[in-house]
């Protein structure tokens, strides 16, 4: 599979996920408080691996009983204390591809609005545009996979 159309396919499968981002999932499995760790660490991330539970999903797609590592960012913090914008990416080594040469897969990177208690930040307007200006950067991102 191209790594192009390895990341539409991503982008469709993981899309659907990233609709419940303000809930207590992120995406099936994936649990807020793993997450809301990024708030207590100095360097403005966090890095890991899915539990077993948290990968399964993402691991039936792919063919790959592989570990997949996750890496928590602040990639923008609002002016109200204790919330951010965040990105999740995942990436998964030994995914098998037509040719049985495993690969290396780079998820389509999750953001999502929150809190270090796991609420949604007040929605202000900067808020408002900071999604706004990350959704149509995605938007840009999905439209230039499938070309």
């Amino acid at each position: 599979m191209k790594p192009i159309k390895a990341l539409a396919l991503t982008l469709a499968l993981v899309a659907p996920m990233m609709a419940h981002a303000q809930t207590t999932l992120v995406m099936e499995g994936m649990a807020i408080e793993q997450i809301v760790k990024v708030f207590d660490s100095p360097r403005g991330y966090v890095q890991g691996f899915l539990t077993e539970d948290e990968a399964a999903q993402l691991q039936l797609i792919t063919r790959s009983n592989f570990p997949i590592q996750v890496r928590t960012t602040i990639v923008h913090q609002y002016k109200q204390v204790g919330c951010a914008r965040l990105q999740i990416d995942l990436q998964q080594s030994g995914v098998p591809t037509r040719t049985l040469q495993p690969t290396t897969v780079t998820f389509p990177p999750i953001q999502l609005n929150m809190c270090a208690d796991g609420e949604p930040p007040i929605l202000t307007q900067e808020v408002r545009e900071v999604t706004a200006e990350a959704e149509r950067k995605m938007q840009e991102e999905l439209q230039n996979a499938k070309n």
